[in-house]
């Protein structure tokens, strides 16, 4: 199976395929959700619509013990809560997007080995314009270094100003600014057990996860002096059951 087959044929080659609809509006809220619990490793994050988070992390190495270790905590943080995790480390924005989708586990602490890795990545793995794409095959060009090997002006003629401008920022040749997620005043979240819970200690568990989701630590700390935490249990679709955490003054 390829993107872009038509569902009939897919169900030809793999009859027990289960389809999900998209839910988009709830990707744009899980996305969210992930952009607060990304605060406790940076404050400096971004969105990358629909499925990826960019965060600045250069301030928060030493904190955290060095490149590795940081890597390693969003990792494993990330995992505590459910979410597969694709990651990679890079010195542009996009460039850490590429990686992080066509080779996970990249670190590119600096330019050049930025430029060994993203020559490696494969043309269809880059999320390119059709178009773009589809040209760059027609001259038989399958991987990025290629690209990089040809005249950027030959380029320009062929593929439009537009994919010089995007190979730029990602080779950080010309910057590269991203919007600054704004933290809410309100967190609002939603867990759905996957199964009947009779305990106390899975419950205990599932609101471990909920509060990994939460703000950076210090913004919590502070804010839990003039503020509450109010749960919600719904049982089965019966009534609510409130829960409210108050903080002294």
């Amino acid at each position: 199976m390829v993107p872009g087959m038509r569902l009939g044929d897919a169900w030809a080659m793999l009859p027990t395929l289960a389809i999900d609809e998209r839910n988009v509006a709830l990707e744009a809220e899980r996305l969210q959700s992930l952009a607060c619990w990304a605060g406790n490793f940076t404050s400096e994050i971004s969105l990358a619509p629909p499925l990826s988070l960019l965060l600045e992390v250069q301030g928060s190495v030493r904190l955290f013990g060095g490149m590795e270790r940081l890597f390693a905590q969003v990792r494993e943080s990330c995992a505590a809560q459910g979410h597969v995790c694709q990651a990679a480390l890079a010195p542009t924005p996009r460039a850490a997007l590429w990686l992080a989708t066509a080779a996970p586990e990249s670190r590119c602490p600096d330019s050049a080995s930025m430029h060994v890795a993203l020559a490696a990545l494969p043309l269809a793995a880059l999320g390119l314009p059709r178009k773009v794409e589809s040209r760059l095959t027609a001259f038989g060009i399958r991987r990025l270094g290629e690209v990089l090997k040809l005249p950027r002006a030959g380029l320009g003629k062929r593929l439009g100003s537009d994919f010089l401008i995007e190979l730029a920022r990602v080779l950080g040749e010309i910057p590269d600014p991203q919007a600054r997620f704004v933290f809410p005043q309100q967190f609002r979240h939603r867990l759905e057990l996957n199964a009947r819970v009779e305990d106390a200690g899975r419950l205990n568990f599932a609101a471990r996860r909920l509060i990994l989701s939460m703000w950076l630590a210090g913004r919590v700390a502070a804010a839990c002096f003039n503020a509450c935490w109010s749960w919600s249990l719904t049982v089965e679709r019966k009534k609510p059951i409130p829960v409210v955490l108050g903080f002294p003054r």
